[in-house]
């Protein structure tokens, strides 16, 4: 109701009714007479003050312009304000506005510029009709609040407009994203459309799709992924997609801070960028289930890709290395995060020990006791390679909870 959003001043009603609709009557034909007049003369002062409204031609302006003083001369006839229902007829110009791209704030002025005019002139035609000043008082207060109850409506209506001119820009952005990395927009689409989205069709890029940290929304990812972006001078296409944060990118983004976990495809032409998403989703599967926060590319996880998929080969090798261990009981740990150890510094005793900040000797009795239960010499490089396996299947099935993190973190 308009009453809940603005209460306009009640005129006092100084002259009988009798003695108003004698009055008013000639000023309001004086208006009827001269409102193309009147609207040309707000349409020319709103182009000198209103630059915003360049795209809004002049038919247009001048129909609204007549809309007004016909609401004019309706409410000094009736000698009251609209209904709820005139006022919604009043305020259809809301959402033209917000369509041809004019702000709340210059509509608003224009309107206000508008109602000014009709006031001026009606000020002075009651004048020339001899109005008394009871008349002319009540008649300027009318049109006052005229000209605030459709304002107040025409804000309602710009803003209801601009909130699905948003939720349909998002959409389009939404299914053109989606068609994008699943392969279903037409090449033309995407040299039409991309320079909207600040996508050069020419520039080869590479597909990304990414989750957050807990504690962290997608919103706060694409964030700081779009400024990664920027910051390289470059522009990207991310965001939401049925929460996962997805896009395309000239690079590689970079993440600090544990963000989240982002996989990033090859890089590819943008009407080819399907098989770069794959890619993407399938490295930020494996990277989740390791628990790597950060940007990795296929390269980047290496074999531990294999080690995701490979379900029966890992097993095979973790009963092969890991299980004899667990008859060593507590001292399991010391052994394995000595292993680990040796596998990472490239087999070498010495770095084992400086790394673990240990005696060699020590490194050596545990190594010692590694190969008494298993069997295994850990001085071949197959052998240390499947031992490696095993540690990383084990710690990946147990989900992150095994005594040892993944041997070798450094990607």
């Amino acid at each position: 109701m308009v009453g809940e959003l603005y209460s306009p001043p009640v005129p006092r009603r100084r002259v009988d009714r009798a003695t108003w609709e004698r009055e008013i009557r000639p000023v309001v034909a004086r208006l009827a007479a001269c409102d193309e007049q009147v609207a040309d003369t707000a349409l020319g002062a709103l182009r000198k003050v209103l630059p915003s409204y360049r795209e809004v031609g002049d038919q247009t302006l001048r129909a609204s312009g007549l809309r007004n003083s016909a609401f004019v001369r309706k409410t000094l006839t009736a000698r009251r304000l609209p209904s709820e229902g005139e006022l919604a007829e009043a305020a259809v110009a809301g959402a033209e506005r917000a369509e041809q791209g004019v702000s709340v704030s210059d509509m608003l002025s224009a309107h206000r510029l508008s109602m000014h005019q009709i006031r001026e002139f009606l000020t002075e035609a009651a004048t020339a009709a001899g109005c008394s000043p009871g008349v002319t008082l009540e008649m300027v207060q009318l049109v006052w609040a005229l000209a605030d109850a459709v304002g107040v409506r025409l804000a309602t209506v710009h803003r209801d407009a601009e909130i699905e001119i948003a939720r349909h820009g998002e959409r389009q952005r939404a299914e053109f994203l989606r068609g994008l990395v699943f392969g279903s927009v037409a090449p033309a689409e995407i040299r039409r459309l991309g320079p909207a989205y600040h996508l050069t069709p020419d520039l080869r890029y590479v597909a990304l799709r990414g989750r957050p940290a807990p504690g962290t929304t997608p919103e706060q990812l694409v964030r700081a992924l779009r400024g990664s972006i920027r910051a390289a001078g470059q522009h990207g296409f991310i965001d939401v997609l049925e929460g996962d944060v997805v896009g395309v990118a000239p690079r590689p983004p970079t993440l600090e801070g544990g963000a989240g976990i982002v996989g990033v495809g090859p890089p590819a032409d943008l009407t080819a960028i399907e098989p770069s998403y794959a890619t993407a989703s399938r490295v930020l599967e494996v990277a989740e289930r390791f628990g790597l926060p950060g940007v990795y590319r296929l390269e980047d996880l290496s074999l531990r890709v294999a080690v995701a998929a490979e379900d029966e080969l890992g097993e095979l090798l973790v009963r092969r290395y890991l299980r004899p261990l667990e008859k060593l009981g507590v001292r399991a740990a010391a052994v394995l995060e000595t292993v680990a150890a040796f596998i990472e510094h490239g087999l070498s005793v010495k770095a084992t020990a400086e790394a673990l900040d240990v005696h060699q000797n020590t490194v050596r009795y545990r190594l010692g006791r590694f190969e008494e239960l298993t069997g295994a010499s850990l001085e071949r490089p197959v052998t240390a390679f499947e031992v490696w396996w095993a540690m990383q299947r084990d710690w990946l099935m147990s989900g992150g909870a095994a005594t040892r993190g993944p041997a070798g973190s450094a990607l």
